[in-house]
């Protein structure tokens, strides 16, 4: 799934450094991607001339002890995706849960952001990014990292992905606001058209991963 259409203008620079995550508990995370370039070079347009707001996604499942997550990050809500991916892991603890296939798809975006900041250098203004997600567990841990955590609630299930969350966003230095939706609802009844297509686009490629 790994693609990126080049033309012969194109130096290959900036496709092998997208292409590339050298760390290789980075590259299991994020999985398998596609990278959208028409999309991309409109967010190198925008990085250094406007405040940018990024539209994600993510979605998670367990299901017979393999765990999976999916993806999707957009510039804006007439856009194609501009990265969308999906990941799989072998979940073998007691207290396997879907919650963490939640927060790894949220630690992916994470991850995409760091690598984009990495390229393009720091933004002419602080990005937001727009999380949407079916989890309220995985908010609701996210919001409780924020603030100063005591030793039992570091030994709690999943705090190490919380913890690797809480590092690289606090290093990429941007805000997220999170917005909760219904899963597994048909589009009349959802209450943002974009926001339910968000969750079903990260839901199916989550299911794919299996």
């Amino acid at each position: 799934m790994k693609q990126w259409t080049i033309d012969s203008s194109d130096t290959g620079v900036e496709r092998r450094n997208l292409n590339h995550f050298p760390e290789s508990h980075i590259r299991e995370v994020v999985g398998n991607y596609t990278i959208n370039e028409e999309e991309f070079r409109c967010l190198k347009g925008k990085w250094n001339s406007s405040k940018i707001t990024l539209l994600c996604g993510s979605d998670g499942g367990l299901k017979n002890g393999v765990g999976t997550c999916g993806y999707v990050v957009y510039l804006s809500e007439v856009s194609s995706p501009l990265i969308k991916g999906y990941s799989a892991e072998t979940q073998t603890c007691l207290s396997a849960s879907s919650t963490r296939q939640e927060l790894l798809g949220q630690l992916c975006i994470e991850y995409w952001i760091q690598k984009l900041k990495s390229i393009l250098k720091e933004p002419v203004a602080p990005l937001t990014i727009h999380l949407v997600t079916d989890s309220q567990a995985s908010i609701i841990m996210r919001e409780k990292a924020k603030h100063v955590l005591g030793i039992k609630d570091t030994m709690t299930t999943d705090m190490d992905v919380i913890m690797e969350i809480r590092s690289v966003n606090t290093n990429n230095g941007f805000e997220t606001v999170f917005f909760k939706v219904k899963s597994h609802i048909q589009r009349e009844e959802a209450d943002n058209d974009f926001f339910w297509k968000l969750n079903e686009e990260a839901d199916t490629l989550a299911t794919n991963a299996r």
